[in-house]
């Protein structure tokens, strides 16, 4: 017997959520810390889209993305729900529980909250949060199950 997948949605959403906050109100008073030579904490606002395209653009960009990605996570939702495969339910789940996080973020802030900075020396990654790692996460499983696999293994 399988968990549904949608059970997780709210588990994930709220770790994000909670992350989110933790590092908001801890960087009221730090302005980053190191983790590890490679990884640091630093508080960002992400008005743009994933790795900060559309960042610099005007107010219209987080306006438009309050409105478009509530019908993106509908149609993930449903292909999520009528789907037998257990993988793409899996990786729905995480790609719509990013999207959600991250669009609580833009109605809360007009901005998403990024604080995971992944470095080697002076070479940055784009700074992110969990819920670019659930998207992230849940593409790759996506793309892995349908262009590699290419196999079906249901769960109802």
């Amino acid at each position: 017997m399988c968990v549904k997948a949608y059970f997780l949605i709210p588990l994930l959403i709220g770790t994000d959520m909670w992350s989110k906050q933790a590092v908001v109100a801890y960087f009221k008073t730090h302005p980053f810390f190191d983790v590890t030579p490679f990884l640091t904490m630093t508080l960002t606002w992400n008005k743009g889209m994933s790795f900060g395209l559309f960042n610099n653009t005007s107010t219209w960009f987080p306006t438009l993305m309050l409105y478009v990605v509530p019908m993106i996570v509908g149609g993930l939702f449903i292909w999520m729900v009528r789907t037998s495969e257990t993988a793409i339910k899996y990786a729905l789940a995480l790609i719509i529980s990013g999207a959600i996080g991250n669009f609580i973020d833009r109605w809360l802030y007009g901005a998403v909250v990024d604080f995971i900075d992944v470095h080697w020396y002076d070479y940055h990654w784009y700074t992110f949060n969990l819920a670019d790692s659930y998207i992230t996460i849940g593409a790759t499983i996506v793309i892995i199950n349908d262009f590699v696999l290419q196999r079906k293994v249901g769960c109802k």
